[in-house]
């Protein structure tokens, strides 16, 4: 039990670092767009760099972001058949969907995994605007990303059982 516990509080400070880190890259976005703007007002050489690193900003920013979103219920949802169906049957439903979504993630973040280890093994490079690195690098939060959310539905999924299976002590935890 004890190593449960530490796995799982391992795990809460990697998705609470995750999502420092995709707030970071919020704030950055927002400053490139400064610059960018600011610059072309400017008789200065535009920023070359800007537009590459705003690219890989929202890759890494989705990525990041989607475990802790979903932790949070924060991410877009059609619920309202769910909500128009009594309790037992929404949680059926809700659990239905969240198996989709480890199927799904696990399969991606699979393919997403090959495809990272496809590129480090054959050394391919990302030539941008004034950086050039292993595409590895890049890539790799993909899979990084999704299999953090397939945890994330798992768990969602333990939650939907037990509100499913022991109803009480779901309504003591709400209050």
């Amino acid at each position: 039990m004890i190593v449960l516990k530490s796995i799982a509080n391992g795990y809460n400070k990697v998705l609470g670092a995750t999502s420092k880190i995709a707030a970071a890259l919020i704030i950055a976005l927002f400053v490139l767009i400064c610059i960018q703007v600011f610059a072309r007002l400017l008789p200065v050489p535009p920023v070359l760099w800007t537009t590459d690193f705003a690219i890989y900003c929202l890759v890494f920013l989705g990525f990041l972001g989607m475990a802790h979103l979903l932790r949070r219920g924060a991410h877009v949802a059609i619920d309202v058949l769910v909500d128009a169906l009594p309790e037992k049957a929404g949680l059926i439903i809700s659990i239905l969907v969240c198996l989709i979504g480890v199927a799904t993630t696990v399969f991606v973040g699979y393919v997403a995994l090959d495809v990272t280890i496809n590129q480090f093994i054959r050394g391919v490079f990302v030539n941008a605007a004034l950086f050039n690195m292993p595409k590895w690098i890049l890539l790799a939060i993909i899979p990084f990303g999704l299999w953090m959310s397939c945890i994330e539905f798992i768990v969602l999924i333990i939650q939907h059982f037990k509100k499913l299976l022991f109803p009480e002590a779901a309504a003591k935890e709400k209050e």
